[in-house]
């Protein structure tokens, strides 16, 4: 458990950062989304820079992230600061109906069904392959900690907590375990093919050399090296 204020605002402000080290198609959709931008995912590259930027002014700016997107010859330079302070709201609601108050309860389970929307929908992603298991992992595991920092700073229900992460876990491993699967299936429809290619070159080469037919014009139809030839002829004399 988390004991001091620093210490719940540092724990905070690294979950946050986490989200920004999703792969480049999603990192530059939420940018995209976050500052009303259109940067092309393919034709756009993004980078992290150093946490002090030196400004026009010579000043040295230090900040949570910098980020550089390059859209053709051009550079795009963003500070981001994560704002983790109290949330004045919670505070309020917290001083005026007292701790494990009703209205405290009713904020937190909200936040309860915010966190299993963003899970499926990170997980609906997944599925229709717009993000890559790491994405999903690391949106899962954001979702489940700001719960449960959230919830153990207000409202302190382990059980609630046990279920998000409960949540989130199950919501990944069949996802991640389907997709698996299909890339397995995938990969041996691919393998199935490549044999059979081998199979029907072997056939060639063995009808070739039953009919008289010489190594280089075998090697020339078959696409098959001499050694490779050899063995294929190695078969048929055993």
């Amino acid at each position: 458990m988390i004991n001091t204020e620093n210490e719940q605002r540092v724990k905070l402000d690294e979950i946050l950062k986490s989200l920004f080290a999703v792969s480049k198609k999603v990192l530059i959709t939420m940018m995209n989304s976050l500052f009303k931008e259109d940067f092309d995912v393919e034709m756009t590259e993004i980078t992290f820079e150093n946490n002090e930027f030196v400004s026009d002014d010579y000043d040295i700016i230090r900040g949570d992230l910098f980020l550089k997107i390059s859209k053709g010859n051009k550079p795009y330079h963003y500070h981001i600061e994560l704002q983790t302070k109290n949330d004045a709201t919670m505070e309020q609601i917290k001083k005026k109906y007292g701790e494990g108050s009703y209205e405290i309860k009713e904020t937190i389970m909200e936040a309860k069904k915010i966190s299993e929307t963003i899970s499926k929908e990170g997980s609906q992603l997944f599925n229709n392959a717009e993000i890559d298991g790491d994405d999903l992992h690391r949106i899962l595991l954001a979702v489940a900690n700001l719960f449960e920092y959230l919830n153990t700073k207000y409202g302190d229900d382990e059980k609630l907590n046990e279920e998000v992460r409960n949540m989130t876990k199950t919501l990944y491993d069949p996802a991640v375990e389907q997709r698996g699967i299909e890339k397995g299936i995938e990969k041996g429809i691919e393998q199935g093919i490549e044999q059979g290619d081998i199979n029907a070159r072997e056939e060639m080469v063995k009808e070739m050399l039953l009919d008289g037919e010489s190594i280089v014009k075998i090697k020339k139809y078959s696409k098959l090296s001499e050694e490779e030839i050899e063995k294929i002829k190695n078969k048929i004399t055993q």
